[in-house]
């Protein structure tokens, strides 16, 4: 399992598995009740229980520390322990997991993989 220790020597197809299978097998969207918006948004921790495709390569220490709110591209910046190494294929890959509906995600999975020169 990759994790933030870990992600700076993973490949590009090892991270993707791993998001691509959590996805899958979660089937549903990480959220938040948030006050400021008025309605559930998508998060790293949610309160159902669940997590975003870039808090499966966190702990939950990782995850408080990190903070909600901000996409996966903007964390390396931050200091908070995330590498820079995916970021730009874990962005992705949250953008699909905030946008998508869970449904569609195993064809929007496939196109990112077949863009990236990834296995399904």
């Amino acid at each position: 399992m990759i994790t933030l220790a870990t992600l700076a020597a993973a490949t590009a197809q090892e991270v993707f598995t791993q998001g691509k299978e959590h996805l899958l097998q979660q089937n549903a969207r990480s959220t938040k009740f948030s006050e400021f918006h008025g309605e559930d948004v998508c998060v790293f921790r949610g309160d159902n229980g669940l997590q975003c495709v870039g808090g499966c390569f966190m702990t939950d220490e990782q995850a408080a520390r990190v903070g909600e709110g901000d996409r996966w591209h903007a964390l390396p910046a931050k200091g908070v322990g995330v590498p820079h190494e995916h970021a730009e294929l874990i962005d992705m890959m949250q953008l699909l997991h905030d946008l998508i509906m869970p449904w569609q995600w195993p064809e929007e999975l496939r196109k990112l993989a077949q863009q990236r020169g990834l296995i399904y």
